[in-house]
């Protein structure tokens, strides 16, 4: 009898290790993509509240910028790769044993940074799209621009910890689109502004050299165009500082801070540049702050509006 109990409680602890080997199927419409606070290089975790399906790991030493997908007993579920001297990045994912399950290819002639998900056949699945303040990317339907999932961290954060929501489960599982190619999207994202920071730190000409390894085959910006940028930024950071006093005892709520939010991305989604419109030089961040910045002298928002805008443009100016 004792025997048979411990038979079934091993094989029951197996079947779950099985289970919890791969992403779970159905995937959860709800997941997050925690970053852990210490590690020689990127890691995050994948997981729900009631359990942990596995993590991402940024390779330490490799040619070029590689990802790999783990379950929650180490064994290699599937790798990222970049492609060397492509435009922007492009990543291929494959599992372990190197069968292609999609591309992630970033947009560059875009005007918010954007990731087009492709299946292994190359039909275009999805469009990921980040927002105007760097916190949010809303996957897409390409054909009907329908939304499919969003890809959510804080604002004011010390680390990134994404949260996924599935929000069109019957159109997600019809795309067969496969979770890693998007969570490729976040980790990438976090560890590309890290490199920017660092590099921006090193050089104004930061662009010169990419610690990512991703090449470019774009124009590098002279540095009379890095310069007019960073006046752009000296004039809007100005006229920031002289709104300060009138704002100063305000205290916005968190609706005043959606609702802004919801505002300046509708208000900056009819401002997009075209491809042929794009100039070298040219920043979508200063160009998005110059439009919502006379928000805060219009009655359009009320005081704590004001102030959350405020507050998120300050943000946005020191990112």
């Amino acid at each position: 009898m004792l025997r048979n109990i411990i038979f079934t409680i091993v094989s029951f602890k197996l079947l779950v290790g099985s289970l919890l080997a791969q992403l779970p199927d159905p995937l959860p419409e709800q997941f997050t993509v925690t970053q852990r606070w210490f590690s020689l290089t990127s890691d995050f975790d994948i997981e729900t509240e009631e359990y942990k399906f596995g993590y991402i790991h940024r390779k330490f030493l490799s040619w070029t910028v590689q990802y790999e997908f783990y379950d929650i007993y180490d064994q290699l579920e599937a790798r990222a790769k970049a492609r060397w001297l492509s435009w922007g990045a492009i990543f291929d994912v494959t599992d372990a044993t190197n069968n292609l399950l999609g591309t992630v290819e970033e947009r560059i002639f875009s005007w918010f940074p954007s990731f087009d998900i492709i299946s292994p056949t190359g039909q275009k699945l999805a469009v990921a799209k980040l927002n105007f303040w760097g916190n949010s990317y809303t996957l897409r339907d390409p054909v009907t621009d329908f939304p499919i999932a969003t890809l959510y961290r804080p604002i004011f954060r010390w680390k990134d910890n994404w949260v996924v929501t599935i929000e069109n489960p019957t159109l997600f599982y019809q795309k067969e689109i496969d979770p890693r190619l998007f969570i490729i999207v976040m980790a990438f994202q976090s560890d590309r502004e890290m490199w920017d920071s660092l590099e921006t730190t090193a050089s104004i000409n930061s662009s010169v050299n990419r610690t990512s390894n991703v090449k470019k085959k774009i124009p590098v910006p002279t540095n009379s165009q890095v310069m007019c940028v960073l006046n752009q930024f000296s004039d809007l950071q100005e006229q920031l500082v002289a709104r300060q006093e009138t704002l100063a005892a305000i205290e916005p709520s968190d609706s005043d801070f959606k609702q802004v939010e919801a505002m300046v991305e509708a208000k900056l989604q009819f401002n997009e540049l075209s491809q042929t419109e794009k100039e070298m030089g040219k920043d979508y961040v200063i160009e998005g702050l110059q439009l919502i910045l006379p928000l805060l002298d219009s009655d359009e928002l009320t005081d704590g509006e004001k102030k959350a805008l405020y507050l998120l443009i300050e943000y946005r100016l020191t990112k």
